[in-house]
C-alpha cells in the first residue's frame, strides 16, 4: 500500500513550529534557523529566516521515500503566503491539485491564512521551494496600495489563491539564493534576506502590471476543478487547443461562465493562457536545448520568428537569443 505521511503546520510562527518538530522527528536537528532531517528515507533542509518584521522566508530543500502532505492550519489573523518553486513541482490541495513549479506554466502560488491549506510532495523527487509569510501591514508598506483589489480582498472570509509566472529575474534571484546556502552562516543570511527582498520586488511588480487593468483575482470556487480540466485540454496540443465552443459543449458550460472563472484562477483568458504556455514552453526549450530559435518558434505555432522573439523579451524581460548566450 503506498504510503502518505502528514505533518500538520501549526499556527504560530515557522521558528516554533519547527523546534516542536525537532523534538518529536526522528534524526532531526533545529539549531534556531536551520532545521534538518537526515535519515535514510528523509533528507529535509529548512532555513527559516525571521530577521525582518513582519516577513518570514523559508529555504526548504527535501526529498522524501513516500509521498508527504503538508497541512497548513488556518490562521486567525491573516497573512499572505507567496510560494515559489524552483527545479521541482508541488501540488496545491484543493485548488484542482494544480501544480506550481518547473515545466508549469505558473511557478509561483500567492494566497492568505484564513483557511487551511495543503501542499502535496511526492516521492523520490528532489523538491526546492521559498516561502514567504508576509503580514498585512508589511503587504501594505512594501505594495503602497498599488493592488486595491487584494487589499479588499484580504478583509474577506474567503479562501482566495493567485497562480503566477516566474520571469527571467525572479529565477535569477531564486538560484543565487541556494546557491549560496553552502556558505557560511553569516554571508548566507545577509545574502538570502537581500535576494529575497528583490524577489519580492518582481514579484509584486509582475503582479501590479497584470492587474492594472483587470482587479480579478483567483478565488477558489466550486468550478476550480473543471477550470483545471479545461487548462489540461488547453495545453496537450498546444499549436491546436480545442475551441472554447468544444470545451463549452465538453464541460456544460457557458462561453461567458468559463471565460469568467477561468480568469479568476489564473489571471488571463484562456486564449492567453495558452499564449503564455508557449513562451513558458519556448523559454525551457532556449535553455535546453540547442534546437534553432526559428525552429523553436514553429514548433509551439508561433508563424512569424520576429514576433516570437517581441513576445519572448515581453514575458521574460530578456530576448530568446541572450538567454541563451548565458545558459
Amino acid at each position: 500500500m503506498d504510503q502518505l505521511v502528514k505533518f500538520t503546520l501549526g499556527r504560530g510562527d515557522m521558528s516554533h513550529v519547527l523546534s516542536e518538530i525537532s523534538q518529536t522527528y526522528p534524526g532531526s536537528s533545529w539549531d534556531g534557523q536551520v532545521f534538518t532531517v537526515d535519515t535514510p528515507n528523509t533528507s529535509v533542509k529548512i532555513t527559516n529566516l525571521d530577521n525582518l518584521p513582519g516577513v518570514n522566508m523559508s529555504i526548504n530543500e527535501v526529498w522524501f521515500d513516500y509521498d508527504v502532505l503538508f497541512q497548513e492550519e488556518a490562521q486567525e489573523e491573516t497573512s499572505i503566503l507567496i510560494r515559489f518553486v524552483h527545479d521541482s513541482v508541488l501540488f496545491h490541495q484543493g485548488t484542482g491539485n494544480g501544480a506550481v513549479g518547473e515545466n508549469q506554466l505558473n511557478s509561483a502560488a500567492m494566497y492568505n491564512t484564513l483557511r487551511a491549506h495543503q501542499v502535496f510532495i511526492p516521492r523520490h523527487r528532489n523538491i526546492r521551494w521559498l516561502t514567504f509569510r508576509v503580514s498585512i501591514e508589511t503587504w501594505k508598506k512594501v505594495t503602497y496600495g498599488l493592488l486595491p483589489s487584494i487589499d479588499q480582498l484580504l478583509q474577506r472570509k474567503e479562501e482566495w489563491i493567485i497562480f503566477e509566472t516566474i520571469d527571467y529575474n525572479m529565477e535569477k534571484c531564486i538560484r543565487r539564493i541556494f546557491e549560496v546556502q553552502s556558505k557560511n552562516r553569516a554571508e548566507r543570511l545577509g545574502f538570502s534576506l537581500a535576494k529575497g527582498m528583490e524577489l519580492l520586488t518582481y514579484f509584486f511588480r509582475q503582479l501590479s502590471k497584470r492587474l492594472e487593468n483587470d482587479h480579478s483575482v483567483g478565488l477558489v470556487t466550486m468550478d476550480v476543478d473543471t477550470i483545471f480540466l479545461i487548462k489540461n485540454d488547453l495545453i496537450k496540443n498546444i499549436q491546436s487547443p480545442p475551441s472554447i465552443e468544444d470545451l463549452c459543449r465538453k464541460y456544460g458550460m457557458s462561453a461567458d461562465r468559463l471565460r469568467n472563472n477561468f480568469k479568476k484562477v489564473f489571471g488571463l483568458p484562456p486564449r492567453q493562457y495558452v499564449l503564455k504556455k508557449r513562451y513558458q514552453e519556448a523559454y525551457q526549450q532556449v535553455k535546453q536545448t540547442n534546437e534553432s530559435l526559428s525552429s523553436i518558434a514553429h514548433s509551439l505555432g508561433f508563424s512569424h520568428s520576429s514576433h516570437f522573439a517581441n513576445g519572448f523579451k515581453k514575458h521574460f524581460g530578456v530576448s530568446p537569443s541572450a538567454l541563451r548566450e548565458n545558459k
